[in-house]
């Protein structure tokens, strides 16, 4: 699985998730590696099952993963139909980008 959260940077070796949205946005083709799925887990939902495995006294395996592993083309369809959703409402998403990418770049430098 892949743990992710909002404030990732942005680039090429990213997860899928956030290579499709910020490329999509920015319009540009995705590169779709077909075959291959993923699931997904917030940040903070994997520090507090750390912590709580931390506490457990006794040897036992724990499964942090989602159990809902989605196909990379399905994850591509479904970030490119939120984007032609959230277009077709009015909202300017290259500006909130171009926003996120110059911070990055400034990180970078």
């Amino acid at each position: 699985f892949m743990v992710y959260d909002e404030n990732e940077d942005l680039g090429d070796h990213r997860s899928a998730m956030i290579r499709f949205a910020s490329e999509l946005i920015l319009g540009r083709r995705i590169q779709v590696h077909r075959g291959s799925a993923r699931s997904w887990l917030h940040v903070s939902d994997a520090v507090r099952a750390i912590e709580a495995a931390a506490q457990i006294r006794e040897y036992a395996v724990i499964n942090i993963g989602h159990p809902d592993v989605v196909p990379i083309e399905v994850l591509a369809d479904r970030i490119l139909a939120t984007k032609a959703f959230l277009a077709g409402a009015g909202f300017d998403l290259r500006s909130v980008l171009g926003n996120a990418l110059q911070c990055d770049q400034v990180l970078r430098a």
